[in-house]
Formats: C-alpha cells, structure tokens, sequence
C-alpha cells in the first residue's frame, strides 16, 4: 500500500454503501478489486441519510419502478443483515381530508404494484403509536425498518474483505490516467502517509455517489448528476416506535425515524452547490421541525441532539425541486457513451437499493473483463457477517449522529 504501482482488475472510487457492495460483489465473483475512499468507509452520503430501510412505499404513486425495487432490496436485507436493521414497521399518517384522500390513493397504487400496505383506523395508529396527534383520521400500514447505515457499511466491508477485496480509507484519488480512449488506472494520495502512488486497474468503477461528477471530470466526461442536499434533525429521544411519515406527497419534514435511543426527522430538498460542508441554515432546521410537531406533538419538548446534512446523488438533469427527480439508478458505460473505454459510473440510486445497484455495476465489470457464468452474484443469499462485539455495542446509537 502506497510508496509504488499496485495492479488489479477493478479498481472502485468511493467507499459509501454501494461501493463497498461492488467490491465485496466483485470479490466474491473472483475479481481483484480495490476500492479507494478519501475519508472513513460509510463517511459521505451513507452515513448522512435518513436511516430508513423504505419499503418502497413512499414512490408507489410517483415512482412505481423504484418502488418496486425498494421493495424487493427491503426484504433482501432483511433477510442478510437482520443485525443492522429494527424491524419498526411504518404507517403513513393522515390529519387532514387531503391526506386521508392520498392516503386512499396510496393504497390504490400499492395494490397494483402488489406491495403489502394495510389501511388502519384513527383507533389503530393511535394503539400502535400513542404519541400521534389525536388530529389522527387514518392510516396506512407499510414494511418500513430502521437501518444503521455504518453498521450495514462494516459489514459489508468485512465479507469483502474476507473475499480478497482490498479496501483503503483515507485515500484520495488525484488523478485518472488515461491512454488515448482508455482509462488504465489512477494516481492516488495517501492522506495518513502523504504518499503518492499509482494503481493500475482493467477497469475502474465511478461509486462516488454525490461526487460522481467531479470524479468523471477527472477522466474527461460527464456524469449527469445533481446533488441536492437534505436537512436532518436528529433528537435525543426515540419519540416513536414506528417509523411515522405524513400521508402526503413528499415534503418537508414528512417522515420520523426511531433508530436506537433516537429519532431522525427529515427532510428538505435544496440544490447542493457545495458537498464537503453542507450548511444547515436554522429556516430548514425549522422546516423539518414544523411539521413533525403537527403529526408527533411530543416532539415540541423534546432535546435535539443535532442537526445535519446530507447529499443525495439524482440521476439527470439539474431540478430546482430534487423531489420530483426519479430515485432510480443506472450503470454508465463510458465506451458506449463518451468513447473511453475501462470506465464505469453508478449515477442515482439511495441506500435501501445499494445492493442492487452494486449487483448490476458488477455485471457490467464481469462483462467488459469477460469474466463467464462462474461470476454470479451471490450478494443476495449470502448472509453479511455478524459485527465483532466492540461494533455492536455502538451500532444501535445511530449511525448518522455518529458521524461529525
């Protein structure tokens, strides 16, 4: 590590959730792979989300494509990562005629999309969660879980590495080295030596969610993707046992996530002009706040922790309004698309479908290094590795207020 040229197959920049997934995919298929992280695994977008494990039903109206995709990664990491989840279960909560007419429709659009939703009475929410306003009129039931974003990253990383994969923290990628029309590795700076070297890779893998863009840059290309940045608020006490979101289009502060001994409530949707210090202005502390007292009235009078923020990587063009972007993904050819061949970009996407995604990137690396039908993807029967003792006793504290 450092101080000369390493050689690999693939090479992945980015160590969030997805491209951890792709290394520890690629391993398991046989394929060397090395991923390069400028920080900590789990440190940028994962680790600043939501923590919630959706079920897909907050895109059944919008986004039915995605919603099923949710649904289907949901009970996937159910089924692998049972440590890394709560079990919360969700309900959408009506307090207006409006919400319990989308309510209604939201019922609707799941049923054609065969997702398991249940209607519930003003009675029946209020009997699965007490703190909801008596302003209550119904509810929809769905498979929601909380999921401790770094716990899901550490354990992914450790079936990765225990299939070969060679993961490095603390570095960051200076440059891509390109021959002609082909991408043959990179020049990377070892932020804990200050150490320069160079990795030479068949093909390298763009995972770098938000800063998907300038990492394409570096090549000579373009990603299209538009960070748009969230506000969080996260409170130091678990004021519901149920992950609750108002039964409405998505907006500000519509959802509320127990995870451990806290909550997360979020969120807001702005453009990112910058990634690396997202600033959280008090008017969206507010925004988030607001609304989250009109459905959780507790909420008023309980202490806030944090606020922070995060960044989420839409897919195409620039929108004033994030909301109305697609939560889908895609795997971008480069050699089809700009005429450089050895690179890959995963453009789009969110936490509960990173599995997916890191499934489909490395289909794509097999295929360009040819590797045969002995690379199937095992990611979604093998289980992850239980956490070591020392992790566990930390993994239920939140994964987001974990980080600084």
């Amino acid at each position: 590590m450092g101080g000369g040229i390493t050689r690999t197959q693939a090479l992945v920049i980015g160590g969030g959730a997805t491209g951890v997934g792709i290394a520890r995919d690629l391993a398991m298929r046989g394929v060397s792979v090395v991923l390069l992280e400028r920080k900590s695994l789990g440190s940028g977008a994962t680790g600043h989300c939501h923590c919630l494990l959706h079920s897909g039903a907050r895109y059944a109206i919008t986004d039915p494509g995605a919603a099923a995709e949710c649904a289907e990664e949901n009970a996937i990491i159910r089924r692998i990562a049972p440590y890394c989840i709560e079990d919360t279960g969700g309900i959408f909560v009506a307090i207006s005629a409006a919400e319990e007419r989308y309510g209604y429709d939201l019922l609707h659009a799941a049923e054609r999309t065969h997702m398991p939703t249940e209607e519930a009475s003003a009675a029946t929410c209020r009997a699965l969660e007490p703190s909801l306003t008596r302003e209550t009129r119904m509810g929809v039931r769905v498979r929601d879980a909380s999921v401790d974003p770094l716990a899901l990253v550490a354990a992914t990383a450790a079936s990765a590495r225990a299939a070969g994969a060679d993961l490095r923290a603390d570095s960051e990628v200076v440059k891509i080295r390109r021959e002609g029309d082909s991408v043959r590795g990179v020049e990377v700076r070892d932020l804990t030596r200050g150490e320069t070297y160079e990795i030479e890779a068949d093909i390298v893998v763009n995972a770098a969610g938000p800063w998907a863009g300038r990492v394409a840059a570096l090549a000579g290309v373009e990603v299209p993707v538009t960070p748009n940045a969230g506000v969080l608020v996260a409170l130091a006490r678990r004021v519901v046992s149920t992950v609750v979101h108002r039964c409405r289009p998505p907006s500000d502060g519509d959802i509320i996530v127990p995870l451990g001994d806290a909550a997360i409530l979020g969120t807001t949707s702005r453009p990112a002009p910058t990634l690396d210090d997202i600033e959280v202005n008090e008017w969206e502390i507010e925004a988030v706040v607001a609304p989250a007292i009109e459905v959780v009235p507790i909420v008023v009078t309980t202490p806030r922790a944090r606020a922070f923020a995060g960044a989420r990587p839409l897919f195409g063009k620039a929108l004033q309004d994030g909301r109305k972007a697609s939560r889908g993904f895609a795997i971008l050819d480069h050699a089809r698309l700009h005429g450089v061949r050895g690179f890959l970009s995963v453009a789009g996407g969110k936490l509960t479908i990173h599995r997916l995604m890191a499934e489909h990137a490395a289909d794509a690396v097999c295929s360009y290094l040819g590797v045969g039908v002995q690379a199937e993807c095992r990611t979604a029967v093998e289980e992850l590795p239980p956490l070591p003792p020392a992790s566990e006793a930390s993994s239920r504290a939140d994964g987001a207020l974990r980080l600084a």
